[in-house]
């Protein structure tokens, strides 16, 4: 199963899979969601290895706040970001 992790550094949103797989949003705007930035960044790791398949993403907590997200290929369940 692949994991791709997403979270926020000066302002950049960067994805990872763990593998030293990696993508980043250019830039994170302020009128862009939290969730929409963090699915771009993960699409753009998916675009960029030739992933393909359907991601499901949940919020990763540190101390009770949201840090980031984690996204999985999961076809069996309700899609959140389709892969194509």
């Amino acid at each position: 199963m692949k994991v791709i992790y997403t979270k926020v550094r000066n302002g950049v949103v960067h994805a990872h899979d763990g593998d030293g797989n990696r993508a980043r949003m250019s830039s994170y705007h302020l009128s862009t969601s939290f969730d929409e930035a963090h699915k771009e960044a993960a699409r753009a790791l998916c675009e960029k290895m030739g992933w393909k398949g359907t991601l499901i993403g949940g919020h990763t907590l540190k101390a009770g706040r949201t840090v980031g997200m984690v996204w999985v290929f999961d076809d069996k369940m309700s899609p959140k970001l389709n892969v194509k």
